[in-house]
């Protein structure tokens, strides 16, 4: 967890974030579930994006969610990252994905996923078919901070 402050901030409440790392077996496709969490006061539109940041191939990367994209004030909801490991990759390559969160094109927070194909061939604790680790990054609410000014200086 990590706490900043800005002088100007009137709301220091909302200036945590944390970073989490879950190491979880998957078959293929591999299914990563996240919780999508609006953090303002009012009902928002939430705007979700996947993109492929590192490895050499490009898989198939779906944001599987409810529609509509509109959340209320702190609600919260789960949400399904797909992405489809070919049969034809060897063993040991890993594609990272990224899942950014937007209100107002404003970044909000996101996660990234390491995906990694294994045989289970292996000996120890990767010895396993398939392996998402995945690295939750609740970006911190600064900016939400940032996008309360921005609408405020906007009005």
């Amino acid at each position: 967890m990590v706490t900043i402050n800005q002088y100007w901030d009137e709301d220091l409440d909302n200036n945590q974030g944390q970073e989490n790392c879950d190491v979880s077996a998957a078959t293929s496709p591999a299914e990563i579930f996240f919780i999508l969490h609006n953090p303002m006061q009012t009902t928002e539109l939430i705007y979700l994006e996947t993109k492929h940041i590192s490895g050499r191939d490009v898989w198939s990367a779906i944001i599987k969610r409810d529609y509509p994209q509109v959340l209320g004030p702190g609600e919260e909801y789960e949400v399904k990252l797909v992405v489809d490991v070919p049969d034809d990759v060897d063993e040991g390559t890993s594609g990272i994905y990224l899942v950014n969160a937007y209100i107002g094109g404003v970044l909000i927070g996101g996660i990234e996923t390491e995906v990694i194909k294994t045989t289970g061939k292996q000996s120890g604790f990767l010895s396993i078919p398939f392996i998402a680790i995945i690295c939750s990054m609740i970006t911190i609410p600064a900016f939400v901070v940032w996008l309360r000014k921005r609408k405020k200086l906007l009005r």
